[in-house]
């Protein structure tokens, strides 16, 4: 099958060198290992790139795909994870993961929140600052609180603020930063929880319960941007009950197929001494790069680099059916 491989790399927005604040691209050294993966399954794998780039190589006039792997996570603007699915939905090309509704839908924390709530899912209590003049004069929960922009991915804008006058701060910052509102969380303390999801013949399924960890062992404070992007985490199989890893993966299911989202995904949860889970995200194109939590999870569940997209595809390909 000739599969085209879509993505964004920040050296085509004119970042040159990492920047915690935005660095939501994926890696050339996942691109890579994409395409090579793909090769050693038998297919004829090329890259397209972006948005731009997708648009300009088929004003060029050169072939469809037969289906595109789509890892393109865009750039600005909550709808950013969404254009890619709704081009290609556009030209009639068949691609793997979410189609754009799904992906806006999961990338907007508010609409996500939302949709946990009406499925009776537990989150983290939460206000959001629309402005600086919307600014509460006090928290519905204590100290400290999390903030987030409302719609951004890989932990970007992540902050812990410790009293009023850094919350202030740093909700100024992020609303001139990213403009867009603020989620303002109650702190979690806790275990950090991923819980991927595959496909196979019979729909998505949770592939295991897994756990981001200090390099000691420690539980993360915070999964922020600078953690997860700059510096060494240990991950492995969450020691849970087996009821609360039950329960997580039916948490994650419940919520992915609600949302309408395809092929491969990961949501993230916190998880408390008492067990008490509390859902995060969802992500519904999250990297498959070697190390990370997704391709962790599953070598860690015997699911190979070649079985992980062979699946993915293979479930692209039956929508065509």
């Amino acid at each position: 099958m000739r599969i085209g491989l879509t993505y964004d790399i920040q050296d085509e927005y004119g970042y040159e060198n990492f920047d915690a604040q935005h660095c939501d691209f994926i890696s050339a050294s996942e691109v890579s290992f994409l395409k090579n993966t793909l090769e050693e399954m038998g297919h004829s794998v090329f890259l397209i790139g972006n948005s731009n780039q997708l648009i300009q190589y088929l004003h060029n006039g050169n072939k469809v795909p037969d289906l595109v792997f789509n890892m393109s996570w865009g750039f600005k603007g909550r709808n950013r994870e969404g254009l890619m699915p709704a081009l290609l939905e556009a030209f009639h090309i068949p691609f793997t993961g979410s189609d754009a509704y799904g992906c806006s839908l999961c990338l907007d924390k508010l609409q996500t929140k939302l949709t946990v709530a009406y499925l009776s899912i537990p989150t983290p209590a939460y206000i959001e600052v629309c402005s600086e003049t919307d600014f509460p004069t006090d928290f519905p929960f204590p100290f400290p609180v999390v903030l987030k922009p409302r719609a951004e991915g890989s932990s970007m804008g992540v902050y812990l603020a410790e009293n009023m006058k850094e919350a202030k701060t740093a909700v100024k910052h992020l609303l001139e930063e990213y403009n867009e509102p603020v989620l303002c969380e109650k702190y979690i303390k806790g275990r950090e929880i991923q819980v991927p999801l595959l496909a196979d013949e019979n729909g998505v399924h949770a592939v295991n319960v897994l756990e981001t960890t200090m390099p000691d062992g420690n539980p993360v404070a915070l999964y922020d941007a600078k953690l997860k992007h700059t510096h060494v985490v240990s991950k492995k199989l969450a020691d849970i009950p087996k009821e609360v890893a039950h329960q997580l993966k039916v948490y994650t299911e419940t919520l992915f197929q609600h949302l309408g989202c395809r092929d491969f995904g990961r949501a993230d949860f916190r998880l408390t001494s008492q067990n008490e889970i509390f859902f995060l995200e969802m992500a519904p194109l999250p990297s498959l790069q070697p190390g990370g939590s997704f391709h962790t999870c599953c070598k860690l569940s015997d699911i190979s680099s070649g079985m992980i997209l062979e699946k993915i595809v293979a479930s692209a390909m039956r929508r065509q059916k």
